[in-house]
C-alpha cells in the first residue's frame, strides 16, 4: 500500500481515532490505580500507626505511675537523706533493703502485665555516693560522667527529667571504659528526682525498659513489603530501626533525620512511600518507608489487563479500518479519474453521478469549476495585480499563534500553583494581548497599539519568569501616532525572552527604543541573553536576503511584510552574538496613512 495515498491516511486516521482514546484511558485508568493504592496504603499505615503509639503511650504512663510509688518509698528516703556516718553493718542492711525494694517494684511491673520489656531500675543517693541497680549490683567510687544518665542529668539538668530518653546502661565496663558505650544498645530511660524538706536533692531514679521495647510497637504497624520502621526525637537522633537501613539513612542525612521526613527527596531517591506520625506525649515519630514498587504489585495485573485489551483492539481496529477507507475512498476515487483527464487537457468533461452526501457538493463544484476555468485563464492579469495585496493579508494572517498556547498552559499551571490573583492578572493582559491583536480585522494600526501589544506580552512573561529579566521601553509619545504593521514588534519581543533571556543563566535585560529622523522610523530590540549560534545566524540573514519563507516564521513575515508594502529599502535587520546579545532593527516609513 502507498503509504502517501489518502486512503491509506484514512485508514491510519481510523485506527487512530480508535486506539488514541483507548490507549489513553488505559493510562488514565492505570495513573489512578496506582494512585489510589498509594493513598489507601498511607492511610492504613497512618492508622496503624496511631493505634499502636496509643497503646505504646498508655504503657509508658502505666510504668510511669508505677516509678512514682519506688520514688516514695519510705526505706529510700530514709536511707538517701542520711548524713550521719553509719557503721559498715547498717550501711549493709541498708542496701539489703534498697536492693529488694528495687526488685519489688520492677518485678511489680512485670507481674500487673504493663510490660514485660523492663530492663533495671537505677537510683543514685549524692549523700552516700552510691548508685544500686535492681540486679543486686551497686557501685561506689565514680563520677558523673561515668554514668549515661547521670551525665545526661548534670548535662541538661531538669530538661531531661520527666520524658524518656536513649541511655547506656550501667556496668562494670560502661563505667570504667566510657570509650565502650558506642558498641552498647540503648536503653530507654525515664528519671526523676527526690527532693528533701531543704529542697536538696537526695535521689535520682531511673527505670529502663529494653531496646526491644519499641520493636512491639513499630512490628504491630500494619505489615507491608518491603516495609522499613524508624523512630527518632525531633532533633533527628534515632531510637530504633532496621540495622542496615538505620545506619543508611544516618550517613545520608547527618545534620538529623527528622529535619528531612516526608520530604520528596527522600522518595524520589529511594522510591519509597513515607508515612510518619508523632506521639504527643512523648516527642518520638514513628517513620515508615512503604516500597512503593511493592505496593503497587496488585496494579501491575490490572495494567497488564490493560493492555491486552489494547492490543486486541488495534488488531479489530486495523481490519476495520482497512473496510471503511475503502468505502470512504470510493466516491474520491472516482473524482480523481475525471481531474486526470482534466490535466490531460480534456475541459469539456463533467460529472454525471448523482450522490446525496458531500461528495455532491464537491462534484458539483468540480463541474462550476470547470464552467469558469477559462474566464479565471483570462483575468489572470487582474489577479496579479491582487496577488501583492493578498499576500500581504496572508503574511498578516500567519503570525506565529504559538504564543496562545504558552500563555494558556501557563495559566492552567498557575492555577495550580499560586492561586486566582495570578491568574486574574494574567487573563487581564492577556485579554487586552488579543483585544488588540484582533484589532477588528485590522492590519495597520497606530504605533501605541502595537507596542500596547508587546507590553501586555511582557505583563505575562513577567508572571511566567519572575525575577528572570528587567525590560526598558524607549518610544517618545509623538510618534504613537504613526501607522505600523500591527504585529511589527511583539514576535521580536518574543523571541527575545524565549531564545534568549528565558535560556540564559543569570537575569537579563531587554531594551526596546523607537526614533524617527527624516520621515524614517527605527525600532530597535536588545537583549543580553543566549544569542544566537553563528551557523543559525547566517542562516536567518541568508533568509532576510532574500526575502523567503523558512522555518523562522515569524522574522521572515515581518521582513517579508515591511518589504511588500513599503519597498525593498525597508525591512528587518538581526545581528547577535553567540552567548552574549541579540539585536533587531526594523526600518521603514514614517506613514500617518489608516488603512
Amino acid at each position: 500500500m502507498n503509504i502517501h495515498s489518502f486512503k491509506f491516511k484514512i485508514s491510519v486516521i481510523l485506527m487512530l481515532c480508535t486506539l488514541l482514546p483507548l490507549a489513553a484511558a488505559t493510562q488514565l485508568l492505570s495513573f489512578y490505580a496506582e494512585k489510589n493504592t498509594i493513598t489507601q496504603a498511607k492511610e492504613d499505615i497512618a492508622l496503624s500507626m496511631e493505634a499502636q503509639i496509643q497503646n505504646m503511650e498508655n504503657v509508658l504512663k502505666s510504668v510511669e505511675d508505677m516509678q512514682q510509688d519506688m520514688k516514695n518509698d519510705a526505706l529510700i528516703y530514709e536511707f538517701a537523706n542520711q548524713t550521719r556516718i553509719m557503721s559498715n553493718e547498717i550501711r549493709q542492711n541498708y542496701c539489703r533493703k534498697v536492693f529488694q525494694q528495687l526488685k519489688y517494684y520492677q518485678d511489680r511491673i512485670a507481674a500487673v502485665k504493663v510490660t514485660n520489656e523492663v530492663h533495671s531500675a537505677y537510683v543514685y543517693l549524692p549523700g552516700q555516693r552510691m548508685l544500686f541497680a535492681s540486679n543486686l549490683t551497686y557501685f561506689e567510687d565514680f563520677t558523673l560522667w561515668d554514668v549515661d544518665f547521670l551525665n545526661q542529668y548534670n548535662t541538661y539538668g531538669e530538661e531531661m527529667l520527666n520524658r524518656w530518653i536513649p541511655t547506656v546502661p550501667v556496668s562494670y565496663e560502661t563505667i570504667h571504659h566510657p570509650e565502650t558505650w558506642d558498641k552498647y544498645s540503648k536503653l530507654l530511660t525515664y528519671c526523676d528526682v527526690v527532693r528533701n524538706n531543704t529542697g536538696r536533692i537526695i535521689a535520682v531514679f531511673a527505670l529502663n525498659l529494653k531496646p526491644e521495647f519499641l520493636e512491639t510497637y513499630y512490628n504491630g504497624i500494619q505489615n507491608i513489603n518491603g516495609r522499613e520502621i524508624i523512630v527518632c526525637d525531633k532533633d533527628g537522633t534515632v531510637y530504633s530501626g532496621d540495622t542496615n537501613d538505620l545506619r543508611y539513612y544516618q550517613e545520608k542525612y547527618a545534620d538529623g533525620l527528622a529535619t528531612h521526613l516526608d520530604s520528596e527527596e527522600i522518595v524520589r531517591d529511594d522510591a519509597k512511600l513515607v508515612v510518619t506520625r508523632t506521639s504527643a506525649y512523648t516527642g518520638w515519630t514513628f517513620v515508615s518507608f512503604a516500597s512503593r514498587k511493592e505496593l503497587l504489585q496488585s496494579v501491575k495485573a490490572i495494567k497488564l489487563l490493560l493492555y491486552k485489551i489494547v492490543l486486541l483492539s488495534a488488531v479489530g481496529a486495523l481490519l476495520l479500518s482497512r473496510f471503511l477507507s475503502g468505502y470512504m475512498y470510493r466516491p474520491l476515487k472516482s473524482l480523481i479519474s475525471y481531474m486526470r483527464k482534466v490535466r490531460k487537457g480534456d475541459f469539456s468533461v463533467r460529472i454525471e453521478e448523482k450522490r446525496k452526501d458531500e461528495f455532491e457538493e464537491v462534484y458539483s463544484g468540480f463541474n462550476r469549476m470547470l464552467d469558469e476555468l477559462n474566464n479565471t485563464m483570462n483575468n489572470l492579469e487582474t489577479e496579479k495585480l491582487l496577488n501583492k495585496e493578498a499576500k500581504i493579508h496572508i503574511l498578516q494572517e500567519q503570525i506565529n499563534p504559538h504564543f496562545l498556547y504558552n500563555t494558556l498552559d501557563t495559566i492552567f499551571s498557575m492555577a495550580k500553583i499560586k492561586g486566582e490573583e495570578a491568574i486574574a492578572k494574567m487573563v487581564f493582559s492577556l485579554s487586552k494581548f488579543f483585544r488588540i491583536s484582533l484589532s477588528d480585522g485590522k492590519n495597520i494600526v497606530t504605533l501605541r497599539e502595537a507596542s500596547e501589544l508587546f507590553e501586555n506580552y511582557l505583563s505575562i512573561q513577567e508572571i511566567r519568569f519572575p525575577g528572570k529579566f528587567d525590560y526598558q521601553i524607549n518610544i517618545p509619545e509623538e510618534l504613537m501616532t504613526y501607522m505600523v504593521p500591527k504585529f511589527l514588534l511583539q514576535p521580536f519581543v518574543e523571541n527575545s525572552i524565549s531564545h534568549g533571556l528565558e535560556r540564559s543563566a543569570g537575569k537579563g535585560t531587554l531594551y526596546i527604543e523607537g526614533k524617527e529622523k527624516n520621515g524614517i522610523l527605527y525600532f530597535l530590540v536588545e537583549d543580553n541573553g543566549k544569542g544566537i549560534p553563528e551557523e543559525k545566524l547566517k542562516d536567518i540573514q541568508k533568509v532576510l536576503e532574500e526575502n523567503t519563507s523558512s522555518e523562522y516564521f515569524a522574522v521572515s513575515n515581518i521582513n517579508s511584510l515591511i518589504k511588500l508594502k513599503y519597498g525593498s529599502g525597508y525591512g528587518v535587520t538581526i545581528t547577535s552574538k553567540y552567548e552574549e546579545w541579540t539585536k533587531v532593527q526594523i526600518v521603514m516609513p514614517a506613514n500617518m496613512e489608516r488603512v
